[in-house]
């Protein structure tokens, strides 16, 4: 899926397992009856949201941007334009935006919002609009309907805000504009200041037709639009998708390079924690003693080979590939010992070496914030050891395989989390100044979208 958080769960992170919903017991995926009391486990078909979030995840393959994303409270004033007919030309202006796929495909090229050199059409809009529905529910998941959703109805048809009579739709709508009037005085900005996408960027979003083409032949579609169409909607095409990943690639990167230029001095640290202590340990149960986080760098050598259990779900390595797995991590880690020795040169190689993410690391085997047991044992002792100091590397075996290790640093949490917050304001307070520095005209009258079941 396109990885708005980039959260997704590593193969040395700690598995999650399922629960049973009448003893709670902890069982292993793929378990239909519960091994204490017998109870039949919850293996229903998956929705249309789940499967459809399933299936958009595999649209970019992991590259993780690494900086901090901001959550916004900037909403535009869509109210009070009229349009050649006199009537209102505002998120009101229709009941409902969404129809046949047929039609909102003839409408697709359509524009809907100009700012500046930048231009939306109806299948870039359905992008990020589909993407703002599926981010919603997957937050929220089975209380949706204690947010006021009904699966079976059409968002039109349902009202977010009873004072205003904002639909669900509306809602969802005027996210998605304001999320690319955003990107659209982010880009500009970047563009202003001479930013450049980083090369690996770059080459991924020159790749990125032939890396979808592939996903979308091995799931069996005639084409990437087809794949496409299914995922986020029928008036959606590939440059349709190609240009918001474009713009969400840009917007995010420069976002984190301008955090990367703010300085933070520990005395607006101590202030920030002062006057945010109750709200810090309230909503993220972080004190002074909350423990440190870790930035850790690793290159995982997995072993080959192996004997698959009986009923499928496991497999077992021989000493001999174990020991096989084992010279080819030393060999690596000789290779880095034996060369600059350094973060940059670590960072490199595990570009270059490393299976972690299907053996697709662009970010140097960087993983940032671990905290205390997140990690499976042997890696979190290793990195949580007493006395670890930055620049410490070695080699540590782990059921996934062994991991040549380089410790970036520590930091307490408490530290971090009040940094983020300083810069999270700052970065706010700009992202501000660049939308307000812009002029944008939306036409709602143009606005076509396709229809979502939402329960299919």
């Amino acid at each position: 899926m396109i990885n708005l958080s980039h959260s997704m769960p590593k193969r040395w992170e700690k598995e999650e397992t399922m629960k049973c919903t009448n003893c709670g017991t902890e069982v292993e995926n793929g378990v239909t009856v519960c091994p204490n009391c017998e109870t039949e486990l919850d293996t229903k078909r998956k929705s249309m949201k789940q499967r459809k979030k399933e299936k958009v995840r595999k649209l970019v393959i992991g590259i993780t941007a690494g900086v901090l994303v901001v959550a916004l409270t900037l909403t535009l004033i869509l109210v009070g334009i009229h349009d050649g007919w006199g009537r209102e030309n505002n998120i009101y202006k229709k009941q409902s935006y969404g129809t046949a796929g047929w039609i909102a495909s003839l409408n697709s090229e359509r524009t809907v919002v100009t700012l500046g050199d930048y231009t939306l059409s109806n299948g870039e809009l359905q992008v990020l609009y589909t993407l703002q529905v599926l981010d919603f529910f997957n937050s929220y998941g089975e209380y949706l309907t204690y947010a006021g959703l009904d699966l079976d109805l059409p968002l039109s048809e349902q009202v977010y805000d009873k004072e205003t009579g904002l639909t669900w739709e509306q809602f969802f709508l005027q996210q998605a504009i304001t999320t690319w009037v955003e990107y659209c005085a982010i880009n500009t900005a970047a563009d202003k200041a001479g930013y450049q996408l980083p090369e690996e960027f770059s080459t991924h979003l020159a790749e990125l037709e032939e890396t979808i083409k592939a996903s979308a032949e091995k799931d069996g579609f005639s084409d990437i639009d087809e794949m496409l169409q299914e995922d986020l909607g029928s008036n959606v095409r590939y440059k349709h998708y190609y240009s918001y990943l474009s713009m969400y690639y840009k917007n995010n990167l420069y976002m984190g390079e301008l955090i990367d230029q703010m300085e933070v001095t520990y005395s607006e640290i101590e202030k920030y924690f002062e006057e945010n202590e109750d709200t810090l340990k309230q909503s993220n149960g972080i004190t002074k003693k909350t423990g440190d986080f870790v930035d850790v760098r690793h290159i995982l050598i997995m072993p080959e080979g192996g004997t698959l259990s009986e009923d499928g779900k496991t497999t077992t390595y021989s000493d001999e590939e174990w020991e096989a797995c084992r010279a080819k991590a030393q060999a690596i880690y000789d290779e880095w010992l034996n060369g600059e020795k350094t973060e940059d040169s670590f960072g490199a190689l595990a570009n270059e070496k490393s299976q972690d993410q299907d053996g697709k690391v662009t970010n140097g085997g960087l993983y940032e914030n671990v905290s205390k047991g997140q990690m499976v044992t042997e890696f979190n002792d290793w990195i949580f050891a007493d006395m670890r100091n930055p620049g410490d590397h070695g080699l540590v075996k782990t059921e996934y395989g062994y991991h040549v290790m380089y410790f970036v640093e520590s930091e307490a949490i408490w530290i971090r989390f009040c940094r983020a917050g300083i810069q999270n304001q700052r970065l706010a307070d700009m992202i501000d100044k660049f939308v307000d520095d812009s002029e944008w005209t939306i036409d709602f009258g143009a606005i076509v979208l396709d229809n979502l079941e939402l329960n299919k």
